[in-house]
């Protein structure tokens, strides 16, 4: 009885999650029926995504549709995130990850875009996080990786827009 209430809870939570950060939820839901799926490098670059979408969500502009794009991106990670904890399900002897390179952290431009900033820098450890993966998952961890760097691309085409588009000084 215990277990099966700790199943639904689990069960609640996941899609909550699922909801609340517009991830798939079909994806999450086959994750919650494997917990055994759990690999340190998705589970960590997981959370990172998740607060750099946070993070994301709270801006007050969207820096010519760049913010909204990352987000996007954001969630096709974390889809590839949940395709991969499943395919390790199923799969779970890991396979030699193909080498990806390591990304390179750039200061921020301005404090003035502190959210941007900060989910640049979540993303960037999100990366690191899944490159440390001892297995491709099926081929769904670099793939994740990409939509992150992709997200990061947006970020920076979002400061370049902020930049170019702000008033005049007097």
């Amino acid at each position: 009885m215990k277990s099966a209430c700790n199943g639904r809870l689990r069960l609640m939570l996941v899609v909550g999650l699922a909801l609340v950060t517009g991830g798939s939820v079909r994806a999450f839901l086959l994750a919650a029926r494997n917990p055994a799926a759990s690999h340190p490098a998705l589970d960590q670059g997981q959370k990172l995504i998740v607060e750099a979408q946070n993070q994301l969500s709270q801006g007050a502009t969207d820096f010519g549709g760049h913010r909204v794009n990352a987000i996007n991106h954001l969630k096709q990670a974390l889809e590839e995130i949940q395709a991969a904890r499943s395919y390790y399900a199923a799969h779970p002897k890991p396979e030699p990850p193909q080498p990806v390179p390591a990304l390179q952290e750039t200061p921020p431009g301005s404090v003035k875009y502190p959210h941007l900033d900060s989910a640049r820098s979540l993303l960037v450890k999100a990366y690191d996080e899944l490159n440390r993966g001892n297995t491709d998952f099926g081929g769904h961890r670099v793939k994740a990786m990409g939509h992150v760097k992709d997200a990061i691309g947006e970020i920076d085409q979002a400061r370049a827009y902020a930049q170019s588009h702000q008033p005049p000084k007097k």
